[in-house]
């Protein structure tokens, strides 16, 4: 009998990031990407609710500050809130 395992650290995680989910309306900073430096000092307001694309959690976003707006979805993991 094969009996489906998922480690204790591997659930915590998940539980961990499912409390600190964005949502639609807060207000967010690019942190640890590539891009990071390029939107320095940009507030970001999260226009969606988290969503899956490739197996990466995005939200679609908008700085009004610059008017850049990241439709196709920028990934939660690298970012924190304002």
């Amino acid at each position: 009998m094969l009996i489906n395992t998922i480690p204790l650290q591997r659930v915590i995680d998940r539980a961990e990031k499912e409390q600190s989910m964005f949502k639609k309306g807060d207000q967010v900073i690019i942190a640890g990407s590539a891009e990071e430096e390029k939107y320095k000092g940009c507030i970001f307001e999260v226009l969606s609710d988290p969503y899956s694309i490739c197996g990466s959690d995005v939200v679609k976003m908008k700085c009004h500050e610059t008017g850049k707006y990241f439709g196709g979805g920028y990934a939660v993991e690298y970012l924190i809130y304002a």
